[in-house]
């Protein structure tokens, strides 16, 4: 009974992460944003800095500008024109909310957590009294009622969302008019590779890697940016752990990504703050987005039974593999996806944080090769996709789901149980796929694993 009301907790709070291409124009540096406010909207008795919605504190913010910071390390989020509303109650350790429907969603989100916990407690506790009865009729009666009551209350707050979404999906999808500060130069991206019109832009060189520690303050970077002569380099020659200015006219930046030495991946790992070449060919952290630094997951997971902290284990196998998909199904493999490369294990545990890492050797040539000659005589190679298995809570088997690349950030794609399906019906969009060019390219790719988008089976 405690399996199916779980089950459908997780069912009515499946919703579909997606992230955008490119960074959204909503996203600020968090000093442009305090200046841009100060001069057109802050007042007397207002602090021109609560309107700066913290990417690092919102998700949203976060998905919407690929990351906390920009390429120099400076806060990134959303920019607010009028200030945050800040209530008397503190509910869970938040009194400050950007409008409405963000302390509607927030209040939803505490109120199921707190009444599942109670919930569950007095399930626990009319088992008590049915045991403790002595099989007395009136005893065992009061016992039933309280089960049966608890139990019901929890079936109605699993699949309320579910409820309110068949009355009006209006009712759960809350929206308001948009109100955050369009940033009109906008951000550049983290890394070079992902620039608009990247065959036609230029770059110039900001700092070294060696100097990248030394060179930290943003009058520096905006003194360096003066000081350009000329925009020369183009991004495919961006070495990795280097900073180049874009030519936007304001001194944004990229960072590098190109290796000297084949079959290196340029990554940023999890507690550094520089990317670095690595012998590989795909790299990336593992973390989840829906539990922030120095929470108790426990809890949360106790709940939900998602999944759990490490989010995949090392258990001396290879728990994160790289796959191939050909053209027409089903390939060489017979549920349509081929292992093109050795595996590889999560390591780096870092259980503040709730993150590892992972990195993927192999030969990129031999595997393009390997992959190229497989699908020969299924219309060719269409793409590679992650196979990795996750620690689900309160299961003792791993559950393998297979993810694509969106932008340096994995997309769910399938579980096990439906991926030959999903393949056969070539209902896999093929934007998400790794494509052979980022592979071979000098640099490898980056893909970080974010288990809050994966799904799970049962």
């Amino acid at each position: 009974m405690k399996k199916i009301i779980i089950s459908i907790s997780i069912l009515s709070l499946c919703i579909p992460l997606f992230v955008s291409a490119q960074i959204d124009q909503r996203c600020w540096k968090e000093d442009e944003c305090i200046e841009y406010r100060k001069a057109n909207f802050v007042g007397d008795g207002m602090d021109p800095a609560d309107g700066f919605y913290s990417a690092e504190k919102h998700q949203d913010a976060e998905i919407a500008c690929k990351g906390k910071t920009d390429a120099a390390g400076e806060p990134v989020g959303f920019c607010l024109p009028a200030g945050q509303s800040v209530t008397g109650i503190s509910f869970g350790g938040k009194n400050k909310f950007s409008n409405i429907v963000d302390f509607i969603q927030y209040i939803y989100r505490y109120g199921f957590i707190a009444g599942t916990i109670i919930a569950v407690a007095m399930v626990i506790m009319s088992g008590m009294f049915w045991i403790f009865s002595g099989g007395n009729t009136d005893g065992i009666t009061k016992a039933k009622n309280k089960l049966s009551g608890a139990v019901i209350g929890l079936i109605l707050l699993a699949i309320s969302y579910t409820i309110l979404n068949l009355i009006n999906p209006y009712l759960v999808n809350l929206r308001v008019p948009s109100v955050w500060a369009v940033n009109r130069i906008g951000l550049a991206p983290a890394v070079c590779s992902q620039l608009k019109d990247l065959e036609k832009a230029s770059l110039a060189l900001a700092y070294t890697a060696t100097q990248a520690a030394s060179v930290s303050s943003t009058e520096q970077f905006k003194a360096g940016f003066a000081k350009v002569a000329s925009f020369n380099i183009k991004p495919n020659e961006s070495e990795c752990g280097n900073g180049y200015f874009t030519q936007d006219g304001k001194g944004l930046m990229c960072e590098g990504y190109t290796c000297k030495t084949e079959n290196q991946v340029c990554w940023k790992k999890n507690n550094e703050m520089q990317r670095k070449c690595t012998d590989g060919i795909i790299a990336g952290n593992i973390y989840h987005s829906g539990i922030v630094a120095n929470a108790d997951s426990n809890v949360i997971q106790a709940i939900l039974e998602e999944w759990e902290f490490p989010w995949v284990t090392n258990a001396g196998g290879e728990e994160i593999e790289l796959c191939y998909v050909c053209n027409t199904f089903p390939g060489p493999d017979s549920d349509g996806c081929e292992y093109a490369s050795l595996g590889g294990d999560a390591t780096g545990d870092d259980v503040t944080n709730h993150t590892q890492r992972y990195l993927l050797p192999g030969d990129a040539k031999e595997i393009i090769s390997k992959a190229t000659s497989g699908c020969k005589d299924y219309g060719g190679l269409k793409g590679f996709l992650l196979e990795v298995e996750f620690n689900e809570a309160w299961d003792f088997t791993s559950e393998v789901a297979y993810l694509g690349n969106n932008n340096g950030t994995s997309i769910f794609v399938a579980t096990d149980e439906d991926i030959e399906k999903k393949l056969r019906a070539n209902s896999i969009s093929t934007d998400v796929y790794i494509k052979k060019e980022q592979i071979q390219s000098k640099g490898g790719i980056q893909v970080n694993i974010d288990a809050a988008g994966v799904k799970d089976e049962d």
